[in-house]
């Protein structure tokens, strides 16, 4: 029974492996902080700019003054972030000392909550702001060719050297 290597022989015959990991991590970290970039730009923009989102409640606009979804003193917006972990990891999302409970806010604002404190009742719609960008078709091609210029790159670095024919 032949066993299909789907051309990873020809693959490692014409790779250094150790200098592919070894390029790996030196040309991913630089892809994720592209991507990175990207993601905070576009989000900051869907927020700030574009204004993607439903509008706020009557009753939010008097309690903040602003008609403005997700955006309140700003916090949100700046805390926008990404943190390129290794090679293979770059984190997307919120990060900020100010919101101390970061995590939580996130699920909130994405998912939606109902909050009753003292009889009263609060509902808080989900918006799902931070899929809305790394799901769009723009953002997910700009991955695609980001990882596949880096995957190139790191490919091309580490070919093997061809020993020379005596002649």
């Amino acid at each position: 029974m032949a066993i299909n290597t789907f051309g990873f022989d020809q693959l490692d015959a014409m790779l250094d492996s150790q200098l592919f990991v070894q390029n790996m991590k030196q040309i991913f970290p630089r892809a994720h902080a592209r991507i990175g970039t990207k993601f905070v730009g576009d989000a900051r923009k869907a927020i700030i700019v574009d204004k993607i989102y439903k509008p706020n409640a009557l009753s939010t606009i008097v309690r903040k003054g602003s008609s403005t979804p997700l955006v309140d003193k700003g916090d949100l917006v700046g805390s926008l972030t990404y943190d390129v972990k290794d090679h293979l990891v770059v984190e997307l999302g919120i990060n900020s000392p100010r919101l101390s409970s970061g995590r939580f806010l996130y699920e909130v604002l994405h998912n939606g909550a109902t909050i009753k404190r003292g009889g009263s009742t609060w509902t808080i719609p989900g918006r799902p702001f931070l899929t809305t960008v790394w799901e769009s078709d723009d953002f997910v091609a700009f991955i695609e060719a980001t990882y596949g210029e880096a995957l190139e790159a790191v490919f091309e670095r580490s070919k093997k050297s061809k020993p020379k024919r005596d002649r």
